[in-house]
């Protein structure tokens, strides 16, 4: 009874008895059954030839570690013309030959790889009563065998970063099973084509826009259909956007300038508003520095750039990035940077320094010494800046009466932050930010590119077709803007997948999800993420 107990799925076992010390649990065990075949001729054999003693560890009991003292007994082969002429007896149901463990403590030990990990995996397996060293974990882990992959119909394919910037691999899924089915070690077209050679009957691929991945289907699948990932597609659509505004900078100043003349004008009854400007943690000094810096690099990529050289080499020379030089390339003036703003430990404090500013207290210590006995507990420096910034547009007369100095610096938004503005429905703006767009789209350029995009959106949001031609060769056309004829003629390269995307019900959403999850394995895994490994453990847990 006590056999069944211990070991219920295990038959031909006989415990002798059980020892117990302060940390350890002692299971003799003996096999009972009167013969045992050989591994090599499957002959039965009841000749004994000598026995052994093994020790294999096995699942804790009550939090003690549980070691099993097993004797083995080795047989002689009764068949003449076997190859083998001693055999030990296997107990294939409990260990397998030469293994340190029994098969339900290794099973444990390499779901906890799966889950854990290798350090955090050893920790919880010390805590539980198990210990074991991370690399057995992580053996545990490469030797796991793989599921089969069943045959896929609808393919997702999707590129997730190794190590960002320098090496990428290729995540594939199963989209109608909502699963990940592999892993690839790179992003060409030749893995991409190897493994769509290897698992034929793929009817569906939905993939981003990148070329390798076209190719690789393409001739790895050629029966299939491509769609392209709608969410790269609008994400490239807002980008080019993004560059429009870029290459206008100058027409979107005079837009911004204009529009904070307006303002000021219908507001000049209003007293002065201290409080607006940003809350920058950078002082303006520094702030200024940066400013010129950036300036100067911009006119050393227009110089260079206007002598011939090519963008590798400007960026080669400059030591900055390609993008960087793009970007500055694009631009028909210096983009300015958008300062950053949000709450400051200040505001609730600003009334009182407010109050004391205008009774002729303007020095920041004072300043900072009296707000600290009202409860501030911010540094001096946030009230020096704050002071900086008042005495750059306010003159204090004798009399200690503020006098407007110089007018407030317009603050520019960026072009991240104007193409938002563009790409949303005019409804959702506030008053403030209508007007701003409305002023914007006074620039013919960004008028129609704005008005191409918002075209390009609703065929992806319905996902109808209907007039597409048309759209396409407007945007194409020599009057279009020319980051919206390079968007144009990037989508007719890749047209068949872009008309699919606006048709079809697939797309990369759950991918991207399963790559957000890809990222969390690889960084619980610190340095020791090899792709095996890697793979081994994210296939297994998926």
């Amino acid at each position: 009874m006590p056999d069944l107990i211990v070991f219920p799925k295990i038959h031909g076992l006989k415990i002798q008895r059980m020892l117990q010390d302060e940390n350890h649990l002692l299971i003799y065990l003996q096999a009972v059954d009167s013969q045992a075949c050989c591994p090599e001729c499957q002959q039965n054999s009841h000749r004994i030839h000598s026995r052994y003693t093994r020790s294999p560890s096995d699942l804790p009991c009550f939090g003690q570690k549980t070691q099993l003292i097993l004797q083995v007994r080795r047989f002689v082969c009764i068949n003449d013309t076997c190859n083998r002429k001693i055999f030990t007896e296997r107990l294939n149901d409990l260990i397998q030959p030469y293994a340190r463990t029994t098969l339900r403590l290794s099973k444990v030990q390499r779901q906890i790889g799966f889950l854990l990990g290798g350090e955090p995996g050893k920790k919880f397996s010390s805590f539980i009563g198990m210990s074991c060293s991370a690399d057995t974990l992580l053996r545990r882990i490469r030797a796991s065998s793989r599921r089969d992959i069943t045959s896929v119909r609808v393919l997702g394919v999707d590129d997730w970063a190794l190590r960002r910037g320098q090496r990428y691999g290729t995540i594939l899924c199963d989209l109608e099973k909502r699963q990940v089915i592999d892993l690839l070690p790179d992003r060409t077209s030749d893995s991409l084509e190897n493994w769509l050679v290897s698992h034929p009957g793929v009817e569906i691929i939905s993939r981003d826009r990148g070329g390798e991945y076209a190719k690789g289907a393409a001739q790895g699948a050629p029966q299939a259909i491509q769609v392209a990932d709608r969410w790269h597609l609008v994400k490239n659509a807002r980008e080019t956007l993004q560059k429009v505004i870029d290459r206008h900078q100058k027409q979107v100043r005079e837009s911004v300038k204009l529009l904070a003349e307006r303002e000021s004008q219908l507001s000049s009854n209003q007293p002065l508003d201290y409080m607006q400007p940003s809350n920058s943690s950078t002082p303006p000094n520094t702030e200024n520095i940066s400013r010129n810096k950036k300036r100067m690099m911009y006119e050393q990529i227009c110089e260079l750039h206007q002598s011939g050289m090519s963008i590798r080499k400007i960026a080669s020379q400059l030591r900055v990035g390609r993008r960087t030089v793009r970007r500055y390339l694009r631009a028909d003036a210096f983009p300015e940077r958008a300062k950053r703003s949000g709450p400051s430990c200040l505001d609730p404090y600003l009334d009182e320094l407010k109050s004391m500013w205008e009774s002729g207290v303007t020095r920041a210590t004072v300043l900072w010494e009296r707000l600290k006995e009202l409860g501030f507990e911010g540094s001096y420096s946030v009230v020096n800046r704050k002071v900086a910034f008042w005495r750059k547009i306010m003159e204090v007369s004798a009399d200690g009466n503020s006098i407007l100095h110089n007018a407030q610096p317009v603050p520019q938004p960026s072009s991240m932050c104007l193409s938002w503005l563009l790409w949303k429905p005019i409804d959702e703006l506030a008053r403030n930010e209508k007007k701003l767009v409305k002023e914007l789209l006074q620039t013919p350029m960004i008028f129609q590119a704005t008005q191409l995009i918002h075209e390009f959106q609703t065929f992806i949001q319905q996902q109808n077709s209907a007039g597409w031609d048309n759209w396409l060769e407007r945007a194409c056309s020599e009057d279009a803007p020319i980051d919206i004829c390079r968007f144009g003629k990037s989508l007719k390269r890749d047209e068949e997948a872009v008309k699919a995307a606006m048709e079809s019900i697939w797309s990369n959403g759950q991918v991207e999800g399963q790559v957000n999850r890809l990222k969390m394995v690889k960084r619980q895994m610190y340095g020791r993420a090899s792709f095996d490994l890697l793979r081994a453990r994210f296939l297994n847990t998926a």
